[in-house]
């Protein structure tokens, strides 16, 4: 089995662990700010799986996004 095409998904709680710990400190959470690569390499995946978790996590929020 090739590592490359397995996820861990610890990392996933752990994220999520920080968004809500974050998003908590908030008075009144607007949205969220990404900057990412969409070219190609780690950044292209990471920000489009970073993308989709936040949408999923917090979906009534403002996504914007820089390329």
């Amino acid at each position: 089995m090739s590592t490359s095409a397995s996820h861990d998904h610890r990392g996933d709680v752990a994220w999520c662990q920080r968004a809500d710990r974050e998003a908590g400190y908030s008075d009144s959470l607007e949205g969220f700010v990404l900057t990412h690569s969409i070219a190609g390499g780690t950044g292209s995946g990471m920000g489009s799986y970073l993308l989709e978790a936040i949408n999923d996590r917090f979906p009534k929020k403002l996504i914007q996004t820089y390329r």
